[in-house]
């Protein structure tokens, strides 16, 4: 399938080069390989990801549990437009265009919430990371490491971004099909800060390559 979105092109171009000896498409061929290890380990049957992108992460939860119901939240209507197509015929994966925020006010729960590829970097909701956990019985984050800020940002003018600023471990990308997304990366103390304000039982936090990897029972 063809978009002429730039975003929809770099995702699928991320979705198809995962085995590509690179620090960019080795972040996400990584970040698949713990969130299988998760998903077999905890056996889920209704998901939920926010932000669905070009639905790679959908397409490895059907690979790895094809039984399983998946609800997948995406606020951007190119990106919505282009996943619904691409999963129409897959009667277990329910696609919503919501703002992540004003789902969360149902009563939904949820065996595991998704958040993945720095989703939650790029969502500025301070209060999102407790309603993710007050909704799931795991939960599975993974997020950019502020360590490699100026690696990402070599990488991101690299892959077509127009000289993103940045400013207190945050990137704001002027692309027009992107003006004003605020990209944010983390500390491990950000993460484990976030975590205490919650009422997780159990959470590991794992670094892998420019990552850190969050999983969490509630």
């Amino acid at each position: 399938m063809h978009n002429s979105n730039p975003c929809i092109s770099c995702l699928l171009d991320t979705e198809l080069n995962l085995k590509t000896k690179s620090l960019w498409y080795s972040n996400w061929a990584q970040e698949e390989q713990e969130l299988i290890k998760f998903l077999k380990k905890v056996k889920p049957q209704k998901i939920l990801e926010i932000g669905v992108g070009s639905g790679r992460i959908i397409n490895l939860i059907l690979k790895t549990i094809p039984n399983c119901k998946i609800i997948g939240l995406e606020h951007d209507k190119d990106m919505f437009d282009f996943v619904k197509i691409r999963f129409r015929k897959i009667k277990n994966v329910v696609l919503k265009r919501i703002n992540v925020t004003n789902y969360f006010k149902s009563k939904n729960k949820f065996d595991l919430i998704i958040c993945a590829m720095n989703t939650f970097g790029n969502i500025n909701n301070s209060n999102l990371f407790t309603e993710i956990i007050k909704h799931s019985k795991y939960v599975f984050v993974s997020v950019y490491s502020s360590k490699f800020d100026k690696l990402r940002r070599k990488m991101c003018l690299s892959r077509g971004h127009k000289n993103p600023k940045f400013s207190d471990n945050a990137y704001f990308f002027n692309d027009s099909w992107i003006k004003g997304l605020v990209s944010r990366s983390f500390k491990k103390e950000d993460i484990l800060k976030l975590i205490k304000q919650t009422s997780a039982k159990q959470y590991s936090i794992i670094e892998k390559n420019m990552l850190y990897i969050v999983k969490i029972q509630s």
